[in-house]
């Protein structure tokens, strides 16, 4: 895979997962935007990091913190299936609408 298509795949499982918590934090009531979300603690995210990329949500006076590795970002790229993932996303939507 070459770095265009990598980058291109990160991306997209970044976006997946902010736009499943900012669909079900607005379903629960809540108001959350993508200027919600501190990716990396705002370092570069181009080349994708290899590590962990963590990332912060503040919504509301609220914070949430957690931390990713880049395999569980790049197989969310087409759609979140990852357990883990999942519950992730679960586990931000409780912490933030709480």
């Amino acid at each position: 895979m070459n770095i265009v298509n990598t980058t291109l795949e990160f991306t997209a499982g970044l976006q997946n997962i902010e736009r499943d918590i900012i669909n079900k934090v607005r379903d629960a009531g809540g108001t959350i935007t993508a200027n919600s979300f501190k990716w990396h603690r705002g370092k570069e995210l181009v080349p994708p990091p290899r590590g962990v990329i963590e990332l912060e949500i503040t919504v509301q006076g609220k914070r949430f913190n957690t931390a990713l590795s880049y395999e569980q970002v790049m197989d969310s790229w087409q759609r979140i299936e990852r357990p883990e993932v999942i519950a992730g996303v679960g586990n931000a939507v409780a912490a933030l609408m709480h």
